[in-house]
């Protein structure tokens, strides 16, 4: 053990400052000696790729089973912790921290990324955590703290982003607001209300971003390729090219894409498979990781209405080659303030050179182009019945017109 006032000795594993830790803990010096021994480490260059390989290594729990009462050390890769968890239970409840009313009442405040199958009986998420096993979350949250990488609150889009912290404090709710406190009751809630609504894009792709978290990748996949069955389903679509982007498949990846694309006009339209900014940006972002890999003749194209004309909004179609958009972000801009009509991604045999999507798209406008269209002609009305009703303006004109004097 490291003696007091020095840092921990530079073979000590990440396993060590757990313990170390948790020692400092149980001898009664509470937080404020957790906070000590962590700044020693911070305070000392040697020290301080000790304190991040501890914060990035897998967490080591161990787990009771309820069905046959072994208890086996099973390895995670992150876990929730609800933040009731940390507080003194004699306390006054904060309303701040009131669970939902779904929570599971003998529910521990743990959920881990693995689906547990005990090693002894082979039950399924059928587990108590131990006393010791929580000392070992509440030490790492506190690592985490005083290494400024946390306790982050938990992403409400339900993605797991790469590099976040191992131990992240929130309430780990499902989009339709209940907790089950299990990742297994989880997926089985998940994938009833995507079976009862098998045309529905959005359960299916949150059923895959629930696999995703629990790094069941080959499913999640599948749920997401469920997904694209609805035609305004774009996230699953970018979904799947992110996924493909990590495997390094430009192919798939540029497919994938362009199905997300084109999907967005629809996807638009529905408050479920909207978009938000983020994933518009990343969209763009993986686009412009694979445009070098794109052939010359790659153009965009798309038919789209915005600001009035008159009465009615102005619809313009145009194309640009993708080779010729040179920034990103008004890429993104053009997307989210106009109204999409269509988007599609294909070979252009033409070049168009500076078209109006061009000129949108680099962040110009040349008052030269046509930005409107020509007046369209009443409806409702012949040729025949046009050509009359000008002869009789004609004539109107004519007969208020002032006579000439002689």
């Amino acid at each position: 053990m490291a003696r007091k006032g020095h840092p921990p000795s530079p073979n000590w594993t990440p396993t060590c400052v757990i313990a170390e830790l948790l020692g400092t803990l149980n001898k009664g010096a509470g937080e404020q000696g957790a906070d000590a021994l962590i700044q020693r480490l911070l305070g000392d260059k040697d020290a301080q790729h000790l304190l991040l390989d501890t914060l990035n290594s897998p967490i080591i729990l161990e787990l009771q089973c309820l069905d046959c009462d072994a208890t086996h050390a099973y390895t995670v890769e992150s876990a929730f912790v609800s933040p009731h968890c940390l507080v003194d239970p004699t306390a006054e409840p904060d309303p701040r921290r009131r669970l939902p009313p779904t929570t599971p009442p003998d529910w521990d405040g743990v959920m881990l990324n693995t689906i547990i199958t005990c090693a002894s009986c082979g039950a399924i998420d059928r587990y108590s955590v131990p006393s010791s096993s929580m000392a070992i979350l509440f030490a790492r949250l506190m690592m985490q703290t005083a290494a400024g990488q946390g306790p982050r609150q938990l992403d409400p889009s339900g993605l797991m982003l790469p590099n976040q912290d191992r131990v992240l404090l929130g309430i780990p709710q499902l989009w339709d607001g209940t907790v089950k406190g299990r990742p297994s009751l989880a997926v089985a809630h998940l994938r009833a209300l995507a079976e009862a609504s098998p045309d529905n894009g959005p359960p299916w792709r949150r059923l895959g971003n629930l696999h995703e978290r629990l790094t069941n990748l080959p499913e999640a996949c599948a749920c997401w390729t469920r997904a694209l069955e609805d035609p305004a389903e774009a996230i699953a679509a970018y979904s799947l090219a992110e996924h493909a982007s990590r495997h390094g498949d430009a192919q798939v990846v540029f497919n994938h894409l362009v199905a997300a694309f084109e999907r967005l006009p629809a996807a638009f339209r529905r408050a479920d498979c909207r978009p938000n900014q983020n994933i518009i940006d990343a969209m763009i972002d993986l686009l412009w990781a694979i445009k070098p890999l794109l052939p010359p003749d790659m153009a965009l194209s798309a038919i789209w209405t915005e600001g009035p004309f008159n009465v009615e909004p102005v619809l313009n179609a145009s194309t640009v080659r993708i080779s010729r958009i040179t920034s990103p972000d008004t890429l993104v801009a053009f997307l989210l303030d106009v109204d999409l009509k269509s988007l599609t991604i294909a070979p252009e045999s033409m070049d168009h050179g500076r078209t109006l999507l061009h000129e949108r798209l680099n962040g110009s406008h040349n008052p030269n182009l046509p930005t409107t269209p020509r007046p369209s002609i009443t409806p409702g009305k012949s040729a025949a019945q046009r050509k009359a009703d000008k002869t009789a303006q004609r004539n109107a004109r004519k007969k208020n017109r002032p006579k000439r004097k002689k």
